[in-house]
């Protein structure tokens, strides 16, 4: 499939796995000259009656084909709805990793959620202030917070 097309056959609930490899424009090359993408795909098998995890099975598909698509040690989990605007976010994640007193006992990062467009006065508490700049660094104290589907 053509990169931004569904693949022949696509049904949302009912598909094999899938992979897809950008390639960019004028890549990197690795140490055998081959270009390196600058995007992964990774879409999961669906079928009707099987249980696919929903978040969870989300973020086990890349996990377990990254280890044959590439050596990098990083994952970078969004949902198709999600995008990043602060173009250092990405690096202030891996510096949690890579700290060498905290980065043997950092097992992933996530940011806080936070919505465009919200009123002044936030009437429909999108801000999730206190979910997340509370409760999720309380459950910090017993082990780390739950996953919440952000990176």
């Amino acid at each position: 499939a053509r990169a931004g097309t569904p693949w022949p056959g696509n049904n949302t609930r009912d598909h094999p796995g899938m992979i897809q490899v950008f390639l960019g424009q004028s890549g990197g090359l690795d140490t055998e000259g081959n270009e390196l993408p600058r995007l992964v795909y990774v879409s999961r098998e669906k079928r009707p009656g099987f249980q696919h995890h929903k978040k969870a099975g989300a973020m086990n598909a890349p996990v377990r084909v990254s280890a044959v698509l590439t050596n990098g040690p990083f994952l970078l989990n969004l949902d198709c709805d999600h995008y990043i605007n602060n173009s250092k976010a990405l690096r202030e994640a891996m510096c949690f990793m890579m700290d060498p007193n905290l980065g043997k006992n950092v097992c992933y990062v996530q940011f806080p959620q936070r919505f465009d467009g919200i009123d002044r006065n936030d009437r429909y508490a999108n801000r999730n202030t206190v979910f997340f700049d509370i409760n999720l660094r309380g459950l910090d104290g017993i082990q780390g917070p739950v996953y919440v589907g952000t990176s």
